[in-house]
């Protein structure tokens, strides 16, 4: 019963025209949000972030018609920003292969860039996550290949790093944690020769300590802590994105708003 509540609550909050208002007052803020898997309609979702394609294509529809998508550059550098209305931001995380067969296609269909975050390991040979239970079960879940990240360079998408194994980082020695973005962001720029400066923690996960340190190897850095952000920023809030309803409160501000 609870997500039947919330989704009303979601089509109520676009039905009279709250979201419409938030869009008003946070014009010209960033507003950068977080997907994972764009899945086919017939397959099985693994996660609960599992997005069907239909539904993604709705989001970018709409995303289009009421705000203004940017992008960032390898270097870190903010493309398209505007002040008459909220920005957007689409990143991906883990860079599984949907994201290269169902996403891509999509977002040049419409003419987006979009920011993906690779687990570094993962792409030598495009191996499905560690976190990933039973693996050899789940080949859906293999990652993007070298071959398939240059191609997506080559077509104006961002790729970051998400660490090197996928780590969590609040686990981790202050003098690991940085050994391995460090290592993660140097290994990306020698087989692409791009420079990478953005970077994503892996579920959001880090220690206080870690964020001056690893400022100084990243110009942007990702979280998943809910919430606008400005040009100037270099931690970055980021909302995970659920449904179609849920995304229109979502990039708005509305959630933010009403959760607190």
């Amino acid at each position: 019963m609870k997500p039947l509540i919330k989704r009303i609550f979601f089509i109520i909050l676009e039905i009279l025209l709250i979201n419409k208002l938030f869009r008003y007052l946070n014009k010209g803020k960033i507003k950068v949000l977080l997907y994972h898997n764009i899945v086919n309609s017939e397959q099985k979702k693994l996660f609960n972030n599992g997005i069907n394609k239909n539904i993604f294509r709705k989001q970018i529809t709409y995303l289009q018609k009421n705000y203004n998508i940017i992008s960032l550059s390898q270097d870190g550098k903010w493309h398209n920003i505007s002040k008459e209305k909220v920005n957007v931001l689409l990143t991906f995380d883990d860079g599984f292969i949907n994201n290269y067969e169902i996403v891509l296609p999509i977002l040049l269909e419409f003419r987006i860039q979009a920011s993906f975050f690779l687990i570094t390991k993962c792409i030598e040979e495009g191996n499905v996550p560690s976190f990933i239970q039973n693996p050899k079960n789940h080949q859906e879940f293999r990652t993007i290949n070298i071959s398939q990240a240059k191609y997506m360079l080559e077509k104006g998408m961002n790729i970051g790093s998400h660490t090197l194994y996928h780590n969590d980082f609040s686990k981790l020695s202050l003098k690991y944690s940085l050994e391995n973005a460090e290592q993660s962001k140097q290994y990306i720029e020698k087989i692409f020769e791009t420079p990478v400066e953005c970077f994503a923690f892996p579920w959001g996960f880090y220690q206080k300590e870690q964020i001056e340190p690893i400022k100084k190897i990243f110009r942007r850095i990702f979280t998943v802590k809910h919430g606008f952000n400005l040009k100037e920023d270099q931690i970055l809030n980021r909302n995970e994105v659920d449904g179609l309803y849920h995304l229109y409160a979502t990039a708005s501000g509305a959630l933010d708003y009403f959760k607190k």
